[in-house]
């Protein structure tokens, strides 16, 4: 019968402790969108700054050239 402790024969260990690192990567990147979306939508608020970020801001309301209404 095999021993069941020895890392070749039991993946297990190795697999928790990657999945553990990718785990805490992937809450950092969640956090970091996070904390960004919520400041772009803080900077939308401000006229001037929106005026930079979206180009819709511009061409809203101008009505296209050449089409009669």
């Amino acid at each position: 019968m095999k021993n069941r402790a020895s890392n070749s024969d039991n993946p297990e260990p190795n697999f928790t402790a990657w999945s553990e690192r990718v785990e805490r990567y992937i809450v950092r990147v969640i956090v970091v969108l996070t904390v960004l979306l919520c400041l772009s939508q803080l900077m939308l608020q401000f006229p001037s700054v929106r005026r930079l970020i979206s180009s819709t801001e511009r061409t809203e309301g101008v009505p296209f050239p050449y089409i009669s209404p």
